[in-house]
Order: structure tokens, then C-alpha cells, then sequence
């Protein structure tokens, strides 16, 4: 075993280097723990600019590395097609873990065809047909006006919920940010 700080052999049971004082360690003492010559393979100090043993130059290698991106097991692909024909009753998002906005697009979804079907209703209690002639005879117009109002609302809150789940799986195809519900982000296609 050799000094992290000086380089000196330490003998087994010495606890301190007896050059320098730099006590022993034993996570410190493995091979990537301190320089060796390049050439004679002799041990350096850290600051040594040359080996005392052979004076050749001692450079310092750094390795660069990248760190391990842990990517979501979830696929991109399907989380994408889910989006393009599910999305707006959340379908994606509860594939990719994000619970939460499946719920909201499932109630809004819900919320939607309730308003459209309530102005059906609406607009169906606001008249009568007559028999002989076939005509639609509205009898209370504020039923004729709050069935629009709500025809509208539902197909806006349903035309809403279409535009956010095509964006949504237009990002989950090309953008290199989408995050599956455990804040992994997806590999890519």
C-alpha cells in the first residue's frame, strides 16, 4: 500500500506514513487513489510536476464522465398514440403516471357530455312538435337560450380537452422534457 499523500510503501500494520503523517485509510489507499509515473510507474505526490525516479512529466487525467440518466420504463411511442386517440378521457397520462391530470381530463371529459346532454334535454322541454303539421312550436324561450349556452359550453370544454391532448402527444413525441409521473423522462423513439 502506498501514501495518499506522499506516495510512500506503508508496511501493513502502520497506521500513519512516517513521512509525511497522513493517516491510512484503506478506501483511500486503492491504485486510482493517487499518481503513478506514466513512464517508470513509480508513485507521486499529487503536486509533483515530474517523477523523482525517472523526471519525466506527470500530467493529471481527468475521466469525464457522463452521468446515468435513469430513463422512465414507460415507451414513448405508446404514450404518444395513446395521446392522439385517447387523450381526452386522460388515457396517456394515466399510462405515464401523471394520475392527476387523467382525472381532470376524465372529469372534464364527463363534465362535456353532461352540458350536451343537458342542453338536449333542454332544448327537447323547451317546445312540442305539433302532430299535423310536424313543426317544432318552442313554448318557453329561456329554455331555448339556456340549451345553447350549455350546447356551447360542452362543445368548448370538449374542443379544449382535444387541443390539450394533441399538444400533449405532439410533446411527448418530439420534445426531449417529457417526464413519465416518478419524474424519469422517457427514452427516446
Amino acid at each position: 500500500m502506498y501514501c495518499k499523500n506522499c506516495g510512500k510503501t506503508l508496511a501493513e500494520n502502520e497506521k500513519y506514513c512516517a513521512q509525511c503523517g497522513t493517516p491510512k485509510i484503506e478506501d483511500s489507499f486503492e491504485s486510482s487513489s493517487f499518481k503513478v509515473c506514466g513512464i517508470c510507474g513509480s508513485p507521486l505526490n499529487p503536486n509533483d510536476a515530474f517523477c523523482p525516479n525517472c523526471g519525466s512529466a506527470s500530467k493529471h487525467v481527468q475521466f469525464k464522465t457522463e452521468p446515468t440518466i435513469d430513463y422512465s420504463p414507460k415507451n414513448r411511442l405508446i404514450g404518444g398514440l395513446l395521446g392522439l386517440f385517447f387523450g381526452t378521457i386522460g388515457v396517456h397520462n394515466f399510462y405515464l403516471g401523471q394520475v392527476k391530470k387523467g382525472v381532470a381530463k376524465i372529469i372534464l371529459t364527463i363534465v362535456s357530455i353532461a352540458f350536451i346532454i343537458g342542453s338536449t334535454s333542454l332544448f327537447i322541454s323547451s317546445g312540442y312538435t305539433d302532430i299535423n303539421t310536424g313543426e317544432f312550436i318552442i313554448t318557453d324561450e329561456s329554455g331555448i337560450t339556456n340549451a345553447i349556452v350549455l350546447f356551447v359550453l360542452g362543445i368548448l370544454i370538449s374542443s379544449g380537452l382535444s387541443i390539450w391532448a394533441l399538444v400533449e402527444s405532439i410533446l411527448i413525441f418530439v420534445s426531449t422534457n417529457i417526464k413519465d409521473g416518478n419524474d424519469k423522462p422517457l427514452k427516446k423513439i
